[in-house]
């Protein structure tokens, strides 16, 4: 891979971790975020089927 590809690729699962993260936090510290629970599991079926590198998830800003 070439090194644009690469940043690129570092990009996406940077965004990956940092969205599953949030969500984390979001769901295990207050009550009020049980709807984000079934798109954490959206995010962890993509994860499985290696959507990791198609899909960018951002920063969702949800506070």
């Amino acid at each position: 891979m070439d090194e644009r590809t690469i940043e690129i690729s570092k990009r996406f699962s940077d965004s990956w971790t940092e969205t599953e993260n949030r969500f984390d936090y979001l769901i295990n510290s207050s009550s009020g975020f049980e709807f984000l629970k079934a798109i954490r599991q959206l995010m962890a079926t993509m994860k499985k089927m290696a959507k990791t590198n198609t899909f960018e998830l951002g920063h969702p800003c949800i506070l």
